[in-house]
């Protein structure tokens, strides 16, 4: 058992005593379980002693009075059992000779309502520990629902104006068998009741009136008058001003031939965290779209009042050109410079795009094999494949795909007219750019076209036997056609600093570069107008230069750009009219100063090459990977300029200022004899030079091409000179002589290569070749 020291009297030793009491265990050491033994013995003023209290309160001490006769009393519990927390006994320091007084205290405090019961020990007996006697007191304690208040915090956060959580506010729960209470509560709290004399609930929330951000703090007083007692209830509000909230922050979304239209319409709701109920902390707030992908409406509004909804919608016209793959657009929430909310749209395009058709020129009523060229082409796409809105079966047509990017059409004898191709899916978009002409026209016949000017580029336009020149000198583009007998001179159309031209691959346009921009024309009608888009920066010396039109669905321009690097090629989807910089590392475009570019006949390579200055950047650029074949500087090919550029079918010849010949890795691997004009044969094996003579004494060359001679090497001859017995007029300086002002004499072949179409600064000849 364990005891708590009492009093010892005389000259007992305390420890002694505890010692020998221990040690006799219930009742032993001598004394049994009496209260006297001979001259040793104990009583008590009272067996037992009964307490009785709320919770949380203190019932008065009761005194015992021990009367001994021994060497001192002390008290303690029974063996095997300890002291409980609720039980206190201590001396009181009262009592004479024989009796001590001693004080028992019970405590509630948190126990829950019930009976608590202990035994205390009283035992006296001799210093040495022998003729122990003792007598046991009962202590019994009885525990009513006191007065209490719990919990003892309540905290929220709050918006300025506006709601608060938790929403319910904080429940405080009353008990107590016998109370009267009171509540004082700091102003900005409301309490649901503030008295009460019976166990309940009170409900705290915040009283949001003029309460501005902050932090408030203070304490809740919860008193009782019948038992005194008091509970603090600390209260906390944490007010922030309102914040912007947006309903929805990401979506996924899928494109593909099952999508419906739905999937393109969006919407979010803005409101700000006071509900819009705080109109002097209204927050003003703007939308945009981080790509053309999406349209954001309306463009701005305030978080005051009723919430907004703020439609989010895919432009059909962007997702009708749209390239393949993943694309991550986001509509953009601002409510200052520096806070920005993306709305952010993952997107899987999983579609077709047809770019263009090879041939895309046909003549009726002869059967055809076209290769049509795009993006990935799936074998489910075979089925959705139309031509003017029509499946393919309707004209008795077939398709096989060859590849991703290659679909291999079978075409009988079709009627003269344009053919679109498209693909057929839930949202009706076309996806291409691709168009079959089916044509008629004459095959045209050589013979000359007699006018002034300085025609750097001719363009042949098989399916209207037509011919069309860029004429730099007087800033105009000619025409010419062929009506079975002879060549006919059409109207000019004219064009301020007309730069350069190409035909487009759908048979019905060709587009113009000019200072200002690019413009197609109609090649029925004659038809011009400006692309959108295209006009450079308003900067001074700013201008437009060159373009290609390669198979990629896609208009290549270049220009001079004082405000920029001062040279720069952008790429100009004909789907979606986007503008763009073609994929090129910074540190070779940044060398692109007033670049040329050039396609391959196949329109699949794309070649780009420095003019204005000595740096000598070029590159050749595969369009279907989007990644560079060949690329570099002047130091690694010794060439500074490349005024004039010249690619076989497949690009894997470049034939470059109409003199030197560099192949797909390269290499340099021929020469051309000096001339006024040159290009090269569909499938590279044959170059064609014009030699000028003064007074009609020139003559084309035809060259051997096929096999590599030598970077220093001339190409060898087939056969003889081709008289060109007609005057042409005196040509520019030669590209050999002088890398300044070069424009020369234009050059280009009909479609079957049967004629070579030479322009000089007096006419324009068609001559028959072998």
């Amino acid at each position: 058992m364990t005891w708590n020291t009492a009093v010892l009297r005389g000259l007992l030793s305390a420890c002694a005593l505890l010692l020998l009491l221990t040690g006799c265990g219930g009742g032993g050491g001598g004394g049994g379980d009496s209260s006297s033994n001979g001259r040793y013995s104990i009583s008590l003023s009272t067996g037992t002693l009964t307490f009785s209290g709320a919770q949380y309160t203190t019932p008065p001490t009761q005194t015992v009075t021990a009367t001994f006769k021994g060497d001192g009393v002390v008290v303690g519990t029974l063996p095997g059992q300890t002291l409980p927390p609720w039980l206190s006994v201590s001396n009181s320091g009262t009592g004479s000779g024989d009796r001590t007084d001693f004080t028992v205290q019970a405590r509630p405090g948190g126990l829950a309502v019930g009976t608590y019961s202990a035994t205390l020990r009283f035992a006296s007996g001799s210093a040495d520990g022998s003729n122990v006697v003792y007598r046991d007191l009962s202590v019994t304690m009885t525990v009513r629902e006191g007065f209490s208040a719990t919990p003892n915090r309540a905290e929220f956060t709050a918006i300025e104006g506006g709601s608060f959580a938790p929403a319910e506010g904080v429940t405080l729960q009353i008990t107590g068998e016998n109370v009267s209470w009171t509540v004082q509560a700091p102003t900005w709290v409301n309490v649901s009741a503030t008295s009460g004399n019976t166990r309940g609930t009170i409900r705290v929330t915040p009283n949001m009136t003029g309460l501005a951000a902050n932090r408030y703090q203070d304490w809740i007083r919860i008193t009782d008058s019948v038992s005194g007692g008091q509970v603090m209830v600390l209260a906390v509000v944490q007010v922030t001003q309102p914040s912007l909230t947006i309903s929805q922050l990401q979506f996924d979304v899928t494109i593909d031939s099952q999508t419906p239209d739905s999937a393109l319409h969006h919407s979010i709701v803005i409101s700000d965290t006071a509900q819009g109920q705080n109109a002097a902390r209204a927050i003003p707030w703007s939308a945009t779209s981080n790509s053309p992908l999406l349209t954001v409406a309306p463009p701005s509004g305030t978080s005051a009042g009723a919430p907004t909804t703020v439609t989010i919608d895919f432009d059909r016209n962007q997702l009708n050109g749209v390239r393949a793959g993943t694309l991550n657009p986001s509509a953009i929430i601002s409510t200052s410079q520096y806070d920005n909310r993306y709305v952010r749209f993952t997107t899987n395009v999983n579609l077709p795009r047809a770019n263009s058709a090879l041939p895309y020129v046909l003549r009726s009523g002869t059967p055809a094999n076209v290769t049509l060229f795009g993006e990935n082409f799936t074998q489910d796409d075979i089925a959705r494949l139309r031509l003017n809105d029509q499946p393919l079966s309707a004209f008795g047509a077939s398709a096989t795909r060859t590849n991703a990017s290659e679909i291999a059409l079978s075409l009988p004898a079709l009627a003269a007219g344009a053919y679109d191709v498209s693909f057929q899916n839930q949202l009706g978009l076309r996806r291409s750019v691709a168009t079959l002409k089916v044509a008629s026209a004459p095959a045209p016949g050589p013979g000359e076209m007699v006018g002034t000017g300085n025609r750097i580029k001719l363009l042949f336009d098989a399916a209207r036997s037509r011919l069309y020149a860029v004429d730099e000198r007087y800033n105009e583009l000619e025409r010419y056609e062929w009506n079975g007998t002879q060549w006919n001179t059409l109207s000019s159309i004219a064009q301020s600093q007309i730069e350069d031209a190409a035909l487009m691959r759908d048979g019905k346009q060709l587009v113009m570069s000019s200072r200002d921009g690019l413009r197609t024309v109609d090649l029925d009608t004659g038809a011009v107008a400006l692309i959108p888009g295209t006009s450079f920066p308003n900067c001074t010396s700013t201008y437009g230069l060159y373009v290609a039109a390669p198979a990629s669905g896609s208009l290549f321009a270049t220009g001079h750009n004082s405000c920029g690097s001062l040279g720069e090629v952008r790429e100009l989807d004909l789907l979606t009219g986007a503008v763009g910089g073609i994929v090129m590392p910074t540190y070779v475009e940044s060398h692109y100063y007033d670049p040329m570019v050039a396609s391959s006949g196949d329109g699949r390579v794309l070649a780009i090459g420095n003019t204005g200055s000595s740096g000598g950047a070029y590159g050749l650029f595969d369009l279907n990977t989007r990644t560079y074949i060949d690329r570099g500087d002047w130091w690694r090919y010794l060439h500074y300029y490349y005024y004039r550029m010249n690619l076989d079918y497949t690009g894997t010849k470049v034939l470059i200022n109409h003199g030197y010949m560099r192949d797909r890795a390269g290499n340099a691997v021929g020469v051309l004899p000096v001339n006024a004009a040159a290009t090269l044969s569909s499938d590279g094996n044959r170059a064609y030079i014009y030699v000028h003579g003064a007074g009609g004494t020139g003559h084309v060359e035809v060259l051997d091409v096929s096999t590599p001679v030598g970077a220093n090497i001339y190409y060898p001859q087939i056969g003889a000179n081709i008289p060109v017995p007609d005057d042409l007029g005196t040509p520019d300086p030669n590209y050999w002589d002088n890398y300044g002002s070069v424009t020369s004499f234009g050059m280009t072949l009909s479609a079957d290569e049967q004629l070579l179409f030479i322009a000089g600064s007096t006419r324009i000849v068609a001559i028959d070749l072998p």
